[in-house]
């Protein structure tokens, strides 16, 4: 239930940036105006990757500053470049893969950023990186045991706090916007829906919490009060010792 509810979630409701730049750019070809297609149809693969591995990197530093709006419009124009790379030349696509599977990411094509860092991984399966991104495509899928998966093998090559911490962070990220979508459907009318999506995101921060450790209060104490908001008293009671 809570894979096809997320899922219909990010379909309906994610009218991304993506979407808006595409249309511009159709709408500047319309008008005569050079596109970034128009352009890069002139270039090599070669350029295009590093075009897109340049955009990337400006996604990247928008991310680390959670700025996630921005993020996007970068990572929009990083995955066209990418994407004619590997058109024109199928032998980038190894090269391109981990990068692809972030562009797809912060661009909100989960199912396209679960291909590409399942095809990084393939090639590189002692990333622990690749294995990282994966989880989070899936957790945004709504594949709460496939996303368990890939969290182990991340961890398992790279034990560090510092990775465990990221995935942490990413999964409290996406319960918090389950759970706030879920609050946008119940005012809307739809409250089972709503009730759905912010279960899920409750699953998510239990799921952070029990990989971060019992010493994260203010996982427990958020879980506490979105377990009262959805009347979980069994939830409450256990994540009210921690809280002791």
């Amino acid at each position: 239930m809570f894979r096809l509810a997320f899922l219909f979630l990010l379909s309906s409701l994610l009218l991304t940036s993506c979407k808006q730049d595409q249309q511009s750019q159709n709408q500047n070809s319309q008008n005569g105006t050079a596109s970034p297609q128009a352009s890069a149809s002139q270039e090599s693969p070669k350029e295009q990757l590093d075009k897109g591995t340049a955009f990337l990197t400006k996604m990247e530093a928008f991310v680390a500053a959670e700025d996630y709006e921005g993020a996007q419009l970068e990572a929009n124009q990083a995955s066209f470049y990418l994407e004619n790379a590997v058109k024109i030349d199928p032998n980038y696509s190894a090269a391109a893969a981990p990068a692809l599977a972030r562009a797809y990411y912060y661009c909100n094509r989960f199912k396209d950023a679960l291909e590409w860092s399942q095809k990084a991984s393939d090639a590189d399966p002692s990333n622990p990186a690749y294995f990282k991104m994966k989880a989070m495509a899936h957790f945004n899928l709504g594949n709460i045991p496939d996303a368990q998966e890939s969290v182990a093998q991340s961890i398992s090559l790279d034990g560090s706090e510092e990775n465990r911490q990221a995935i942490v962070k990413e999964m409290l990220r996406i319960g918090m916007t389950s759970f706030d979508f879920g609050s946008v459907y119940i005012e809307d009318g739809y409250p089972q829906k709503g009730s759905d999506y912010q279960k899920y995101g409750l699953a998510l921060y239990r799921l952070a919490f029990d990989l971060d450790g019992p010493e994260n209060k203010e996982v427990a104490r958020q879980i506490v009060n979105w377990a009262k908001y959805l009347e979980d008293e069994e939830v409450v009671k256990l994540y009210e010792e921690y809280l002791k």
